[in-house]
């Protein structure tokens, strides 16, 4: 195979980069577009809008295309120089190293990306994964134009190159199935998600009734007599709610008489066991043991992100907490407890819940305003402090401050057919 020859595989390589790389770009700048990810299970739009997506304000679909026009530039000015002295290589090395060094960063920066799509984003893009297999292309033809193309291998670098391949063909082989497996659960059918309610409108900014706030059957941690129940809207995915949960036991401890604690629901659909793990509290509040069921689903949560994770699972925490497991299960799936946790998403909706973990203040006093905090670092800054100026009815010194939810900044919610 001639050096010419691997400089055009070289070059239709990078136009074909270019062409998923200018698909990724549309898809970023029209969010609504229909790229094909839907029909092979892929979320092309929450890998794009994710923080993976984007180098600062750079979308990382445009560095790529930068990176595949730079090969293809290359390309064709060394396809001139082999055209010009097909016998020289002396001219045309230097372009041969510098396409070797670009797909080897390309390469790396490829499969570390779709490292952090399976397991940090749990998120499919084919497109993205196009790409990933284009580079890895390119960087194996310009190793093999480079480093092989013309030299006679001696006894032991064959060997070491036969040793190479059988460890990267053994690696496969058992990581394969992993892979698989992530890939299957990532991709897994959805059903329609929690949305805005139907017909719904946010409450103004600041507007939150305490009839909205405290629903029938809250489970309460702490006095009946203190002076302010914290309830607490949060997603037993999210790692900034176990964060929260903590914080609020020491609080709890730390301030028995001024604070009692409720906890509501609002999956947002990030992740796929928010909405079961929702569903195993309310039912094990039927026995009695909601706030255990609540402290040992955050305690366990970094288990629930492998793939192999399913409702026998949960259903195990039950059991250690000493639950009737099959009535935990039945009660699970009443349509009772569904409508409670999806009753609870659409009153953080409508008083303009958009992140977890989200807090409102009631006072004991029914006269008194119910005050939001959004974030568990401005809720552990204020509620810590009586002297903030959060108790006196300012609330500028909170770090992120209350916007109205409409349906056009509702992030979609999609659950998993659990």
């Amino acid at each position: 195979m001639s050096r010419a020859l691997l400089n055009k595989i070289t070059l239709a390589l990078a136009v074909v980069g270019c062409i998923i790389a200018l698909v990724l770009t549309y898809e970023h700048f029209r969010p609504v577009a229909d790229i094909g990810c839907g029909a092979i299970g892929g979320n092309c739009h929450t890998t794009i809008e994710s923080k993976y997506g984007k180098l600062g304000p750079i979308p990382t679909s445009i560095l790529g295309l930068g990176m595949y026009l730079t090969v293809a530039g290359i390309c064709v000015l060394r396809g001139r120089s082999l055209a010009a002295n097909p016998s020289s290589e002396s001219d045309e090395k230097p372009l041969g190293m510098a396409l070797l060094g670009i797909s080897l960063l390309a390469f790396c920066i490829s499969w570390w990306l779709q490292y952090a799509a399976f397991f940090i984003i749990l998120s499919f893009c084919p497109w993205c994964l196009a790409s990933a297999l284009t580079v890895t292309a390119i960087f194996a033809v310009n190793c093999y134009d480079y480093l092989i193309l013309g030299r006679a291998l001696t006894g032991e670098q064959k060997m070491l190159s036969g040793v190479l391949i059988f460890i990267g063909a053994m690696l496969a082989f058992m990581y394969a199935p992993g892979l698989i497996e992530r890939f299957h659960y990532i991709t897994r059918p959805i059903v329609k998600g929690i949305e805005p309610p139907k017909g719904g409108v946010a409450n103004p900014v600041g507007v939150h009734p305490r009839e909205e706030i405290l629903r029938e059957g809250l489970v309460f941690k702490g006095k009946p007599t203190a002076l302010y129940t914290i309830v607490e809207f949060a997603d037993y995915g999210c790692g900034h709610c176990k964060e929260a949960s903590e914080e609020m036991e020491k609080l709890m401890k730390k301030e028995p008489d001024r604070y009692r604690l409720a906890f509501r629901n609002f999956p947002l659909g990030r992740w796929p066991w928010s909405f079961p793990e929702a569903r195993a509290a309310e039912a094990a509040a039927r026995q009695g043991k909601f706030w255990e069921m609540h402290d040992i689903m955050f305690k366990n949560q970094a288990e629930v992100d492998s793939p192999a994770f399913n409702l026998n699972a949960i259903l195990a925490w039950g059991k250690s907490i000493g639950l009737d497991v099959d009535k935990l299960k039945k009660d699970m799936d009443t349509q009772e407890i569904r409508d409670r946790v999806t009753h609870d998403h659409d009153i953080g909706w409508i008083n303009n819940i958009s992140l977890t973990p989200s807090f409102f203040v009631v006072p004991s006093d029914p006269k008194g305003k119910v005050m939001m905090i959004i974030g568990d670092a401005d809720a552990k800054t204020v509620l810590s402090n009586p002297n903030d100026p959060f108790w006196r009815g300012d609330t500028s010194s909170l770090s992120t401050q209350e916007k109205p939810n409409t349906r056009e900044n509702t992030p979609p919610g999609a659950m998993p057919n659990n």
